[in-house]
């Protein structure tokens, strides 16, 4: 394991958010709530179900989930794109599918993805709060270079990991987590870990094969550390997280990009202290829903200028994230 992809110096997290630090505990824009956007990249339904991965089961204990969220938009609307990454984490970032956001490949040919149409959801969310934090940590290099690259200004920090191979990157993405975690203080933090998606690729997106299930099972281990920096936060008692934790795609055999049930279904975990605990839910909602989600928490309004597919976890059903929200500090 390379060293580099373990250590980094403090200051590549601090100096670019100090200007934008809200305060710890509830002395944040949004009285305390706080977000942190789990993204595990290739993540089939029916694996996370069957996985070894105590970590997200403790996040599935305090909220509510589903193993029967949808990639790939609808079958037969004009939402429908491919279920690879590159328009999988444009939905999950911007809250709409590929026929507004124009993401229809992983490629990072310039024009392809309609920025001024569908920006990352920290632009909208700063619209309405300009002082509003926001970090995005990722494994797979697109997100940074290309999604993120052109709007970079939204995002108080961005970077992406470090490391040879996806378990190297993986492992900086928790690093990097929670050094910020311990030294800034977010209101909403994205992180990414692409490491089961290569499984996949290299041995099959299923849940019989055991190198699959085993990068399921290390990313939980990582996801755990970075839930045990936040509890370790000086002033978490105040502070109130909802996790939200889902992926891009599934896979069939050793690809995905169709339009399989394989493909298309993926887990959405909504979590922390004010989500009522439905647990396990039948609802399939779009993997679009997690902006609205997010900025509904805040108590931000979504704006139907947006565009924005609805805020909702299943057919026509709003996400349940507790007692109403209070209105962002003016």
């Amino acid at each position: 394991m390379k060293l580099s992809s373990l250590f980094f110096p403090l200051a590549t997290c601090v100096p670019s958010l100090a200007l934008a630090n809200p305060g710890p505990g509830d002395a944040n824009d949004f009285h305390g709530k706080r977000v942190l956007i789990i993204g595990v990249d290739g993540l089939r339904g029916d694996a996370l179900k069957a996985a070894t991965a105590p970590n997200i089961a403790a996040l599935e204990k305090a909220g509510t989930y589903t193993f029967n969220a949808v990639a790939g938009g609808q079958l037969d609307g004009p939402t429908k794109q491919p279920t690879i990454s590159g328009p999988g984490w444009s939905s999950i970032l911007t809250g709409v599918c590929t026929n507004k956001h124009g993401v229809t490949s992983n490629s990072s040919k310039p024009g392809l993805y309609h920025v001024e149409a569908a920006p990352h959801f920290a632009k909208r969310l700063k619209e309405t709060v300009p002082t509003a934090s926001v970090e995005s940590i990722t494994s797979w290099n697109w997100i940074e270079d290309y999604f993120i690259a052109a709007q970079p200004d939204v995002i108080n920090y961005h970077v992406k990991a470090d490391g040879p191979e996806e378990p190297e990157r993986d492992i900086d993405v928790k690093n990097k987590a929670v050094i910020c975690l311990q030294k800034t203080d977010p209101d909403i933090m994205f992180l990414h870990f692409n490491q089961v998606d290569g499984a996949g690729h290299g041995t099959g997106f299923t849940p019989e094969n055991p190198e699959y299930m085993s990068a399921i099972t290390v990313v939980d281990g990582l996801i755990g550390e970075v839930m045990t920096a936040i509890q370790a936060r000086p002033q978490f008692a105040k502070e109130k997280w909802m996790v939200i934790l889902t992926a891009d795609h599934g896979g069939k055999l050793k690809a995905h990009g169709g339009q399989s049930p394989e493909e298309r279904t993926i887990p959405m975990i909504v979590s922390g202290a004010l989500v009522p605990p439905l647990h396990l839910v039948t609802e399939t909602p779009g993997q679009f829903v997690v902006p609205a989600t997010t900025l509904q928490y805040l108590g931000v309004p979504v704006k139907p200028e947006w565009g924005w597919e609805p805020g909702t976890f299943g057919l026509g059903k709003p996400v349940m994230v507790g007692a109403p929200p209070e209105k962002p500090k003016s």
